[in-house]
C-alpha cells in the first residue's frame, strides 16, 4: 500500500468518525438550550482533535516499520580496536 493510499484511508476514517459523532449529538443539541449545545460542540471538536492526534501517532509508528521496501541482511567486515577483523550482519534496504 502506498503512503498516499494510507493517508487517504485514514482521512476517510476520520471523516466517517466525525460524521457518526455529529449525528449522535445533533438531536441532543436541538433538545437543549444554546449553552448546552456549545458544550456539546466543544466536546465534538475535542474528539476530532484527539482523533487527529491518534492518527498522527499511528502514522509515525508506521514510518518506523516499513514493509514496502526490499530489505535483506548482509555480512559486513568490521575491525575492532586491535585491528582484528570480524563480521556483523547489517540490515540493508533499497
Amino acid at each position: 500500500m502506498t503512503v498516499i493510499a494510507s493517508k487517504a484511508r485514514k482521512a476517510a476514517a476520520a471523516l466517517l468518525a466525525a460524521a457518526v459523532m455529529a449525528s449522535a449529538v445533533a438531536p441532543a443539541a436541538q433538545a437543549r438550550s444554546v449553552r448546552n449545545a456549545a458544550f456539546i460542540a466543544g466536546g465534538v471538536a475535542g474528539g476530532l482533535l484527539l482523533g487527529a492526534l491518534a492518527a498522527g501517532s499511528a502514522d509515525a509508528y508506521e514510518r518506523g516499520v516499513s514493509y514496502e521496501r526490499d530489505c535483506w541482511l548482509e555480512k559486513r567486515k568490521r575491525y575492532d580496536a586491535y585491528g582484528d577483523a570480524y563480521f556483523v550482519k547489517v540490515r540493508v534496504c533499497d
